[in-house]
């Protein structure tokens, strides 16, 4: 249980971290191409390494949907394959999900796995993944750094 609670408050400031760089970044004017791929990187390297601690924690959480963790892997999968080599979108629709999921993970860490509360975080996860590929062919590919979300321009 102890390295639990340490998992879970360095897992903490990890997510605190994530949320703040872009901000500092911009506000201190030390944004370049370069700095958005390795952010986009790192956010991927931390959502899914927290599946897979969350699988490792609290395994019941797969076990008991299958399905929509097949969804999800399969739509990661198909964005990761047609989206290649490219910074990864910061749409409204990835950012209200990243939020959802940390809150998850970490409220789950702490309280236990709750099945109400994973449906509905799987929502904006759902969404994102099809807004993600809706942009990639909206924008044949070539999605812009600027663009926001294909739900509400």
């Amino acid at each position: 249980m102890q390295m639990r609670t340490e998992f879970t408050i360095l897992f903490t400031l990890v997510a605190i971290s994530d949320a703040v760089d872009g901000f500092f970044a911009r506000l201190l004017k030390q944004t370049d191409e370069f700095g958005a791929r390795l952010d986009s990187t790192a956010d991927e390297c931390f959502y899914d390494s927290t599946v897979i601690w969350l699988f490792v924690l609290i395994p019941q959480m797969f076990i008991e949907n299958l399905v929509l963790w097949g969804l999800l892997i399969f739509l990661g999968l198909l964005t990761l394959v047609l989206m290649y080599k490219k910074i990864g979108i910061h749409s409204i629709a990835n950012k209200i999900t990243a939020v959802a999921f940390i809150t998850f993970a970490i409220y789950s860490l702490i309280f236990g796995y709750n099945i109400i509360f994973f449906h509905i975080v799987m929502i904006p996860l759902i969404l994102a993944a099809v807004e993600g590929l809706a942009m990639y062919a909206k924008y044949n590919g070539e999605v812009p750094p600027e663009a926001r979300s294909v739900f509400f321009e």
